[in-house]
């Protein structure tokens, strides 16, 4: 297992022992990346870096930031279907002038990617819980 993996599983791990509480957090710093997760009814902040022009859909909360390299992945639960989040975001990254490419949807699921200068940000939506849609979104230098 390499090493990202095993910290992720590893933040998991101890995120997990905290069930049943309200609120639980875990940060994990390496070498190779910085982890923050957040469980039960907790959330963490979105990294202050986090550019300003890749919507937030309003009240969802964030539930985890990988920092790995010049990759930041974030996680996140929104109040509202996988579908109607999907157009929230697809709607949202055009007026701020990224372009929207390589759409894929399937049932409750959604990805595609999305341009923009020299950065591509990519989204795979989801059902949560069936009233929820859990997002990850993950940005990076465009290929």
């Amino acid at each position: 297992m390499n090493k990202p993996l095993l910290v992720v599983a590893l933040a998991a791990l101890v995120l997990a022992s905290g069930c049943g509480r309200d609120e639980a957090r875990v940060g994990v710093n390496t070498k190779d990346a910085k982890i923050t997760v957040a469980g039960g009814n907790a959330s963490v902040a979105l990294p202050d870096n986090f550019p300003k022009d890749v919507p937030i859909m309003p009240g969802a909360s964030v539930k985890g930031v990988i920092n790995a390299g010049q990759v930041t992945s974030i996680q996140m639960i929104a109040s509202a279907s996988p579908q109607d989040t999907a157009k929230y975001y697809q709607d949202n990254l055009g007026a701020q002038g990224w372009k929207v490419e390589n759409t894929i949807a399937a049932g409750k699921v959604t990805m595609f990617t999305a341009v923009k200068d020299t950065r591509q940000v990519s989204f795979q939506i989801g059902d949560n819980d069936g009233k929820n849609a859990a997002i990850m979104i993950s940005l990076r230098p465009k290929n």
